[in-house]
């Protein structure tokens, strides 16, 4: 591993980070945690003496005069340099994702739809990473906002409501089993909240007003698991924008 950044990604701004749960999921599944990269380079060199006689003290030395020696001398002895790399929690988060993209195509869906579909039919916990359009209830014109944040500790947020699962135009579109999925996010794992309470004029309010609570684009890294028909629960690991 370089020590750079592990995807070529844009940097995102995230509203939500389960730095725990993060790490907890990496050395579960990554192979090979690697908490720091060293690169050392040594640099080794010899000893030079070097020796001047001035033609002076040549003579000098002829009639049985002590000459003067001169020695330049050059030590070098080993010089190390070490520069160390710490992959952050976020970098272990699209780590984590590209790994489980490439090596759990059965429990890992980039569609919250088939992600449904497959916990649906194994009855199972599987994992997402997917953007998508959800509703926060507590944001929605008449209700209290931040207030009801701040009581219960957590943002609620929820997906497959008329206002957030797109209408496809085509027969297809009726086949599919409806899919409605509510997600909790604590506040303490907000990075813009401090202190645990979220204020009126902070950034994640103020966007989750702008949409009136309403399908709001949102990234989501999760578990989804199957509730009774047709529910879900989505235990979110890391939400950007």
């Amino acid at each position: 591993m370089s020590p750079k950044s592990p995807l070529a990604i844009a940097p995102v701004r995230f509203v939500y980070l389960d730095l725990h749960g993060i790490e907890s999921l990496y050395s579960q599944t990554v192979d090979r945690v690697e908490t720091s990269l060293l690169i050392t380079k040594e640099k080794t060199a010899g000893r030079r003496i070097g020796l001047s006689l001035s033609l002076g003290k040549l003579l000098g030395t002829l009639i049985g005069v002590e000459p003067a020696v001169s020695a330049d001398t050059t030590t070098e002895g080993k010089e190390s340099r070490a520069s160390s790399y710490n992959p952050t929690s976020e970098n272990r988060l699209f780590s984590l994702i590209a790994h489980l993209s490439r090596h759990s195509p059965s429990s890992f869906f980039r569609s919250l739809r088939a992600a449904a579909n497959a916990a649906r039919h194994t009855q199972g916990s599987v994992f997402v990473s997917s953007r998508d359009k959800w509703d926060a209830p507590q944001f929605h014109p008449g209700q209290e906002g931040v207030r009801d944040v701040n009581n219960t500790g957590a943002v609620i947020f929820t997906f497959g409501q008329p206002s957030s699962e797109a209408y496809e135009p085509s027969d297809d579109y009726f086949r599919h089993p409806p899919t409605v999925i509510g997600m909790a996010a604590s506040l303490i794992n907000f990075p813009h909240v401090h202190a645990g309470r979220m204020t009126s004029t902070g950034h994640d309010a103020m966007l989750f007003r702008a949409h009136k609570g309403k399908a709001i684009p949102l990234a989501v890294f999760g578990q989804l698991t199957p509730l009774p028909e047709p529910s879900f629960q989505m235990k979110p690991y890391a939400i950007w924008i």
